[in-house]
């Protein structure tokens, strides 16, 4: 008995694009309506262990993880991940979504970087650990807005929304859904 080989990039991004997918409400009642599709968006993104190494390093939280996910996935400098990287760009531009096309083109260019330079050289470059440590110290002003009680499910709901984002993992929403109802019940008890 053979396995069935999960569907490429390509056809899901067709079959997610006939199905009217263009934000997370879509994705989500897609996702309901096909149940299959919905098992092979999970199977595609298990089987591809490069997509994997991929949702590790783009969904790094500090400079350091980073650092760590690429040491351990020397594959993310290959041609092929830089491919997929321009297949999500394009599928993000396509979709119309700024933000994700930009943390996917950030994360390209870095590996590009690396890929020119080295990783270490990239990642002890002193220009980017200021520019690390400026963002830090950015968002930890704007959460100093933030009452504490909040802060951590603030964190995981922006976590869920990027890894959802990032995967299309269709159990990410729940997660971000669950931190905001945590948040709107303290507010609103």
């Amino acid at each position: 008995m053979t396995t069935p080989t999960p569907p490429n990039f390509d056809d899901l991004e067709a079959r997610l694009r006939a199905a009217g997918v263009a934000d997370e409400a879509s994705l989500r009642a897609a996702l309901e309506r096909d149940p299959q599709l919905a098992t092979d968006l999970r199977d595609f993104v298990e089987s591809n262990s490069l997509l994997q190494a991929l949702e590790a390093f783009i969904g790094a939280e500090t400079w350091g993880e980073s650092q760590r996910v690429l040491e351990q996935h020397p594959e993310l400098l290959s041609d092929e991940a830089l491919a997929t990287l321009d297949q999500l760009i394009a599928a993000a531009r396509a979709q119309g979504d700024v933000k994700v096309e930009q943390r996917f083109t950030e994360h390209r260019d870095l590996l590009q970087r690396c890929r020119a330079a080295g990783v270490q050289v990239v990642f002890g470059d002193d220009k980017i650990s200021q520019m690390e440590e400026a963002t830090t110290q950015t968002a930890e002003a704007s959460s100093s807005n933030i009452p504490p009680r909040f802060r951590t499910d603030l964190r995981q709901a922006h976590a869920a929304e990027d890894r959802y984002l990032n995967t299309g993992d269709r159990f990410m929403p729940d997660e971000a859904i669950a931190a905001w109802e945590r948040i709107l019940a303290g507010l609103y008890p």
